[in-house]
């Protein structure tokens, strides 16, 4: 084994520990260290022989001490034996050929650049610096290096150079200045409590003889040489070598000798450390290195699961260290690096080299913007040049716009040049989008445009692209928006905003995370002109600006953020509530709606206050009490923002302990609130509360003219018109059932409509299999939501197919279709990453794997390193970009662990109730993170009074207790059964809350408590929180109606045949009206065994084309009458009638007898649930 280059320690990693105590006393040197200023410091254990425990015990006995102070590291060593001689000298001459002691310091544990110091017992020293251990390639010493400010004393009990019996010892003092040393310490600094340095001593004692009596080295007679030396040291590194620093001990600087445990990172740096052994035996066997570790022979297989790479001529190890956030990794030269999350970052953010060679100077300030402004993920989920080429074309778009130059750097860099304006995925739109405006914004005919002007144009064009409709949570990219002709209020916003930064319009986008006086959130676009901010609904144009259905409901909202980069830009003169080092939280709330100033308190229970508490300001939204903003308390235990005149429930937490508190904002003499925390880690008393919204209001702006009307109507039409004409293009209907059929399947044809503008990617994929596989092929595009039909691609499916082809009919077929080939894991875009990761593994470590696959967690967690970005905003990272980038953030970790798992032919999930990671294994899912999970968890059952129509989400939520904070579970795929929801659960403490919103927008609330043994069953009866506003009796506006056979009624007649009737008044393709609609559709159950008739109202025939109303026309199965005015509504007297402030579409009426009761109007989720409850 010590043939090769190389040689193999045959001891393992069991370091001693020295806890180096902070000196106290005054210091004399005059190397005794039998005095006071050393009374308080304790030995090390004996030296033992550098070989270990295969060696016999020395001869004599060996100690040391330390002690540091601000300015020094002292050392101390006592050197038993009454074989006390010196002949050397020189400074820096081998001192080792005498007997001497030894000092080994590596300041950052990196096993380079570390210090050597001998002495003598003649006080004669060498001290010298090495570059790296000798073993590795170039390691050479640094004789001519000196320890500045060095001092060094001996005291001798005995004689110098006296072969006397009576010699008792030698001592020695070393004094090293941490000035001399800091330079290869961590961050080059001098030590705090808590920091370690690796250090090793030596002490090298030669045989001798006495004669005449001096001492003499004793000779090998064979040799004629003398015999070697012995090395006796206080680490034993396994071989005659003391330069593998690795095997070093451990010296803690502690203020009086408390102890510290060696860093889990020092486990991981010794694992490569033992697998870069075996890769240099390896290299002098074959010429080569190789990353399979089952080649390199090791006896012992290593603990870890690191990322190999192998270079012509090189290797680097590493690995992740989930406990400390750090990543090790270790080179072919032997050197360790160990990066810290910022380190990672700062690495992570460099421009690539080729990237920066083909980038000008101004290009290269602005590319600095973004790399250091983006979330990380980007940097893999793009080619390297993406960002050159968004660099250039916002450059050439503001040489090539009239107000290009006129923005301020500030406007430029943080609401034209970024690329991002959400959390989709990230696509170049901006030359195809320049190319598509330009043109119509500057054609040579068209008079000179503002920037007003301008983004109304802009806006113009984004509903000819797209319209509203419900979507899921991934967010579409624009280009995606483009092909379905459609999306929900986040991707309508993110295109608009898209196609304005494209023309050089500075803009954003700016949302209500979450209303409080109905349920949902909703986004728009705030646009800068030349008299500053603006607000627009994206894709809803209108002829002016600050015009939106959304006014009023803004005015009701606790909190409106946008968010900006604004590293190393000015602050901007807006209300700035939070940061996270790159980005910084805008809130605009003063746009839209009165505020007020909060403060929020926390003291602890003797009122001192509370650094470092984490502030949620909680909306009931959904039956949650969702954060809308999080604040941490500062030093005077204070966090401050502002807000809205209605409630916010308040919860403050720090290290598992928590208090809740509520604001009225109603109340106008409340500013501050005061928060106890105190050892509250759960609650058990439930409670019941009502929480009310602002009330809000705004002034309407002027009316348009009815020239100005008609325009606006003649635009939209337009727009309108020019949408429909491209949808037209897409397969729906006949025609996709005719390509169903042409493909062999009639069942394809849904799969066809849904595929929208990207249909010919579906034909492709279908088209180009063997018969023999289209019925699984059939069963991966079915399994598949609309959006991802609409941007994937037929490689992206071709690839998943064809992997899991391998593992049909290995698992239950809902198993193999859901967890398995399924290409969809979280939110991510849909990528081929299959055989990819496959690759990563050998075809042994595939079957390990496959056997145990809880151990791919640790080697995700060794491989990927965790970096944090705030839930909201991190971006959805594919599988393949997570390898590439080896980093990842909280979920998209995840991500990766599933998708390795099924990489590897095992099925895996994340779990849709909390976020949780099973694989499924021996015929059952098994969650990451639990040592037994049938033990770990329980079974919570929720049940609901009997014809309470209380549904999970809308009204009933569950969250689990976790380190302080309530985490909402979602358990709306559950169904309900005999009116009991039964919810699988860990073991631990929930908060389940019931909510009844009411027709005036207040919230009555139930909260309860309960704890969930492990393997138990808990039951909790719901309480609906009871509270009945009472109903009007208006008489209603009795227009003139038309049914579909063109019959003339009128609101009367239609109200009389029944007792109860829900009048529907509608706008469709408007986002309220749509929301509307998808309730019913969503409650359709209920709305279709109700005991009233329900009427929908429409202006013109033309709109029951509108996809929505069709959708909920069927759902309904007959429950909803049509009717037709023929003409614009007249409703104001109803709107007034009602107090509703809000007069836009839809206007829903719930009539008894004739009169109406209750009414509602305007953007306001929950609108059906309202309407069952007043019945």
């Amino acid at each position: 084994m010590n043939d090769y280059r190389i040689a193999i320690p045959q001891s393992g990693f069991q370091p001693p520990v020295y806890y180096c105590k902070r000196a106290t006393k005054p210091f004399h040197l005059d190397g005794n260290i039998n005095k006071e200023f050393w009374a308080d410091a304790p030995f090390t254990d004996l030296f033992v022989d550098i070989e270990g425990d295969i060696r016999p015990k020395p001869r004599y006995e060996t100690r040391a001490k330390m002690l540091w102070d601000d300015e020094n590291l002292y050392f101390g060593a006592v050197l038993y034996g009454d074989e006390i001689w010196a002949t050397l000298t020189e400074r820096d001459c081998v001192i080792f050929y005498d007997n001497d002691f030894e000092i080994f310091i590596d300041p950052d544990s990196d096993t380079h650049q570390y210090f050597e110091f001998e002495m003598n017992a003649l006080n004669t020293v060498w001290d010298l610096f090495l570059t790296k251990p000798y073993r590795d390639r170039g390691g050479r010493p640094l004789n001519g290096w000196d320890i500045k400010g060095l001092k060094t004393a001996v005291h001798i009990e005995g004689t110098l150079n006296d072969a006397n019996a009576d010699n008792r010892c030698w001592m020695v003092e070393v004094v090293m200045p941490f000035a001399a040393l800091k330079e290869m310490a961590q961050d080059c600094r001098t030590p705090r409590a808590g920091d370690y340095y690796r250090v090793n001593f030596s002490r090298v004692q030669w045989l001798v003889d006495q004669k005449e009596g001096r001492y003499e080295k004793r000779i090998n007679p064979e040799t004629g040489r003398a015999f070697p030396e012995d090395n006796w040291v206080w680490a034993p590194t396994g071989l005659i070598n003391i330069h593998y620093p690795e095997l070093w001990g451990f010296v803690f600087f502690t203020e009086n000798g408390e102890s510290y445990d060696i860093p889990a990172v020092e486990y991981i740096k010794w694992e490569l450390r033992r697998i870069y052994y075996y890769e240099h035996r390896y290299f002098d066997d074959y010429g080569h290195f190789t990353a399979d570790l089952d080649a390199l022979e090791m006896p012992e297989k290593p603990a870890i699961c690191p990322r190999v790479e192998v270079m012509s001529e090189g290797f680097v190890l590493s690995c992740d260290c989930p406990q400390e956030e750090k990543r090790v990794l270790l080179y072919d030269d032997g050197k360790v690096e160990v990066l810290d999350r910022a380190q990672m970052e700062r690495r992570l953010r460099c421009i690539p080299p080729h990237v920066k060679k083909q980038a000008t100077e101004e290009e290269l300030k602005y590319l600095d913007f973004l790399y250091r402004n983006m979330p990380l993920s980007d940097l893999t989920e793009c080619e390297e040049d993406y960002f050159l080429r968004v660099v250039r074309q916002a450059l050439y778009v503001r040489s090539h716009t009239p107000w290009g130059k006129t923005l301020s750097e500030e406007l430029f860099c943080n609401y034209v040049l970024p690329y991002r304006i959400n959390n989709e995925h990230i696509t170049f739109y901006q030359k195809q989008f320049w190319q598509a405006l330009s043109e119509r914004l500057f054609a040579p005919e068209k008079e000179e445009m503002t920037l007003y002007r301008a983004a109304v144009e802009v806006n113009y064009w984004c509903l000819e692209k797209a319209t509203y409709q419900s979507t899921n949570a991934r967010t579409a990219s624009p280009l995606t928006v483009l092909n379905n002709a459609f999306g929900r209020c986040g991707e309508e916003s993110t295109l608009a905003v898209a196609a304005l930064r494209s023309v050089g319009i500075p803009a954003r986008q700016c949302y209500a995370p979450r209303w409080s006086h109905c349920d949902d959130n909703h986004a728009w676009v705030e646009v800068y002109t030349e008299d500053g901010w603006h607000f627009l609904g994206a894709c809803e144009p209108e002829l002016f600006l600050n015009r939106g259905w959304f006014c009023l409901p803004a005015s009701k909202a606790m909190l409106i953020h946008t968010k900006v980069n604004t590293d190393g830009l000015a602050a901007e003169t807006e209300n700035a509530v939070s940061t996270d080092g790159t980005q910084k939280e805008i809130n605009v709330l003063e746009h839209y709606a009165k505020t007020r100033p909060l403060c929020v308190r926390v003291t602890d229970a003797q009122g001192t206050p509370v650094r470092g508490a984490k502030v949620a300001m909680q909306v009931v939204n959904y039956s949650e009490f969702y954060p809308i903003l999080s604040l941490v308390t500062d030093e005077t235990g204070c966090v401050r923002t502002k807000t809205g005149w209605g409630d916010l429930l308040l919860h403050a937490s720090k290290d598992g302990v928590y208090t809740t508190g509520c604001f009225h904002g109603r109340d106008a003499d409340e500013e501050t609130v005061t928060l106890v925390l105190d050892a509250c880690t759960h609650e058990t008393e439930g409670y019941d509360f009502t929480f009310l919204p602002p009330v809000g209001g705004v002034t309407a702006p002027a009316p348009l003219t009815e020239a100005e009307q008609a325009e606006q109507e003649r635009r939209g039409s337009h727009a309108v018109q020019a949408r429909q004409a491209f949808e037209a293009s897409f397969l729906a209907g006949e025609s996709a059932e005719r390509e169903a059929k042409r493909l062999g399947d009639a069942d394809l044809a849904p799969v066809l409509e849904k595929a929208r503008g990207n249909a010919a990617e579906i034909i492709d994929f279908v088209a180009g299999l063997p018969m023999a596989w289209r019925e699984t092929a059939k069963e991966l595009l079915t399994s598949l939501e609309q959006k991802d039909l609409s941007d994937t691609t037929a490689q992206v499916l071709n690839g998943h197919l064809q992997h899991a082809m391998e593992y049909q009919g290995a698992y239950p077929h809902e198993v193999f279709v859901q967890d398995l080939m399924n290409p969809r894991i979280h939110l991510e875009v849909l990528t081929d990453y299959k055989k990819q990761l496959e690759a990563l593994f050998t075809p042994a470590e595939r079957q390990v794997m496959r056997t145990e696959p809880a151990r791919l967690w640790q080697w995700v967690n060794h491989h990927i390193f965790l970096y944090h970005e705030p839930k909201d905003r991190q971006a959805r990272q594919t599988p393949g970009g997570i390898w590439k980038l080896g980093a990842a953030n909280e979920t998209s970790m995840k991500v990766f662990y599933v998708a390795v798992c099924r990489s590897l032919g095992i099925p895996a999930r994340i779990e849709k109730s909390d976020g949780s990671v099973s694989y499924y294994h021996q015929g059952e899912y098994h969650r990451i993170g639990t040592q037994d999970d049938t033990e770990a968890s329980g079974l919570l059952v929720l049940k609901r009074p009997a014809k309470s129509l209380l549904e999970y989400d809308s009204h009933v939520t569950v969250g689990k207790l976790e380190n302080g904070e309530y985490q909402t579970l979602r358990f709306g795929h559950l169904s309900w059964k005999d009116d009991c929801l039964e919810c699988p659960v860990q073991a631990g403490h929930y908060r389940v809350i019931v909510t009844n919103r009411q027709p005036d927008e207040s919230n009555p609330v139930r909260v309860d408590f309960i704890t969930v043994e492990a393997g138990a069953r808990a039951e909790l009866a719901l309480r609906k929180p009871e509270a009945k506003a009472a109903g009007k009796q208006v008489e209603l506006t009795n227009t003139v109606l038309y049914d579909v056979q063109d019959a003339c009624t009128d609101v009367a007649q239609v109200l009389a045949k029944q007792e109860k009737t829900v009048l529907c008044y509608l706008g469709t393709s408007q986002e309220p009206t749509e929301h509307l609609l998808n309730e019913m559709i969503q409650m359709s159950e209920y709305f279709t065994a109700m005991d009233a008739a329900l009427v929908f109202v429409l202006q013109k025939n033309e709109e029951t084309a509108d996809p929505t109303l069709s959708k909920a026309v069927q759902a309904l199965g007959g429950k909803a009458q049509l009717f037709f005015t023929k003409a614009p509504f007249e409703l104001s007297a109803d709107y007034a009638a009602f107090d509703i402030q809000d007069v836009r579409l839809p206007l829903v009426i719930v009539a008894q007898n004739g009169k109406g009761s209750y009414a509602w109007a305007g953007y306001q989720v929950g609108i059906g649930d309202m309407i069952l409850k007043c019945l």
